[in-house]
């Protein structure tokens, strides 16, 4: 039993069992004939589930592809306020006074006065009344709540009316700076070597197989488990490499899922 390293991309969607295949694992591990039913049609499903599951995981995008398609967004939106800052025409500033009404209620008022410090425009502070005696807030509580973001509002879209090119570059700052750091958080992985987590759990079924044959899911190098779990893979158009070296970590999987 090889010890080679094999990628995820190695495996493909696992092809159905052929008759010849079946009947040859059969004879070669001694699965009795009254067993041969119960066989194929576990190994059946087998195939049936992982080949479905890698099929819709190779349909998503891969993790470079994930990053560039960050990095391109967060180069157009940084194009998108160079753009915003070349409109400095009489139309544009009439036009952009407009925006207030939509850009104001997506800030907070504390946001506005950290990224625009000692502007007059941007909101006040405000704090919820306290009992004089006390300094604690009432324990009366207003008939209609209000959202606390209510009492800034109108002042946060009189400053996005009147400092509206400002303010959406900023946005777009943010936006870009956030959506870059999420890009940086994506971790590369240049081989295309993964934790092999559908050969574990298809070798922790194939385990729970096993012991319904009648056979124990041991370890080690001359184990029969492992044999089998290499024709196995042989029929279904799998790799064998490392099977050896898996045994362990599947056998630990299978407890966990099915004998617990």
């Amino acid at each position: 039993m090889s010890q080679s390293v094999v990628r995820t991309a190695d495996l493909s969607p696992p092809r159905k069992i052929d008759n010849a295949d079946f009947e040859a694992i059969c004879g070669t591990f001694k699965i009795v004939e009254s067993q041969h039913r119960e066989a194929r049609e576990f190994l059946d499903e087998i195939v049936t589930v992982f080949a479905d599951a890698i099929a819709k995981q190779r349909a998503l995008p891969g993790r470079r592809d994930d990053r560039l398609a960050i990095q391109r967004a967060v180069r157009e939106i940084r194009s998108a306020a160079d753009w915003l800052n070349r409109a400095k025409g009489t139309a544009a500033r009439t036009g952009l006074r407009a925006t207030g009404g939509r850009i104001g209620p997506l800030v907070s008022a504390s946001w506005l006065r950290w990224r625009f410090p000692g502007d007059a425009h941007a909101p006040d502070v405000y704090y919820w009344p306290q009992d004089a005696r006390s300094g604690r807030s009432p324990a009366r509580v207003p008939a209609r709540p209000v959202d606390v973001d209510d009492l800034s509002l109108d002042q946060r879209i009189f400053f996005a009316t009147h400092r509206n090119r400002e303010l959406i570059s900023a946005i777009l700052a943010e936006t870009a700076e956030a959506l870059d750091n999420a890009r940086q958080h994506i971790v590369e992985a240049p081989d295309g070597r993964k934790p092999l987590e559908y050969r574990k759990y298809l070798m922790a079924a194939l385990a729970e197989l096993w012991r319904r044959l009648g056979n124990r899911p041991t370890s080690g190098m001359r184990s029969k488990f492992g044999a089998f779990c290499e024709s196995v893979f042989e029929a279904i158009g799998w790799p064998t490499e490392g099977v050896n070296a898996a045994l362990s970590d599947a056998i630990a999987t299978w407890r966990e899922l099915y004998r617990s």
